[in-house]
């Protein structure tokens, strides 16, 4: 009894020493994968850089990190040169081929379109992000409400109860792809408005609701 009991208080110990390994593991991996990242970067660029700083005065050379600051410098040149001159260039000759395809110039311009409106600087596509009942009641699904729905689509509701309701067009990405989702037609009152940024809405799709905001602000419209 007492060998049992002794042998079962020592699986629980090496039970528990494993769990506080992979606690104690798991809690600062972040931080040291950050750290090595951050030194990684630090002597590759040290090492590019080297070149460099050896034409440069000895009083530049001494300067904190400037191996850092010359090779960042040396990006942004490739990067502007690549933008305005040759990737520009090359885009253009690539659309120009793509819009002659039927099937392919609706996908590649409508995820084109897709990722402009997600651009922070983009005001015009995605207007606000909202709360609606989808696939079915009783279930909420994030999506981006693109404008005021005015299409002849709607023309039937003339004649109808509906006359004088105002309907949005919405776009309801998919979790974890947000290129591809659905889009609805949903009336105002059934739409409800929220605080969230489009990055912030688009966080939590792509997570899967892992990432969350602090507070969600929502209203009826």
């Amino acid at each position: 009894m007492n060998k049992k009991t002794d042998s079962n208080l020592f699986f629980y110990f090496l039970k528990q020493l494993q769990s506080f390994f992979i606690n104690g593991f798991l809690a600062l991996l972040p931080l040291g994968l950050t750290v090595f990242i951050i030194t990684f970067i630090i002597r590759t660029a040290h090492h590019w850089s080297t070149p460099l700083l050896s034409i440069l005065p000895e009083a530049i050379r001494t300067i904190p990190f400037i191996e850092l600051f010359s090779i960042s410098i040396f990006f942004i040149s490739i990067g502007i040169v690549l933008k305005f001159v040759i990737l520009r260039w090359f885009i253009e000759k690539a659309e120009k081929i793509v819009r002659r395809l039927p099937l392919i110039k609706q996908i590649y311009f409508g995820t084109k379109q897709l990722i402009t409106a997600l651009n922070p600087q983009d005001k015009t596509h995605f207007q606000k992000v909202v709360l609606i009942e989808f696939p079915r009641k009783g279930i909420y699904s994030l999506g981006f409400l693109t404008c005021q729905n005015t299409s002849l689509l709607l023309s039937h509701t003339t004649s109808s109860e509906g006359a004088h309701k105002r309907f949005y067009n919405i776009f309801i990405p998919h979790t974890p792809n947000p290129t591809g989702g659905a889009f609805v037609i949903a009336p105002e009152e059934e739409c409800i408005m929220t605080d969230l940024s489009r990055q912030d809405a688009m966080a939590i799709i792509i997570s899967g609701g892992i990432i969350q905001p602090d507070q969600i602000g929502c209203t009826h419209t």
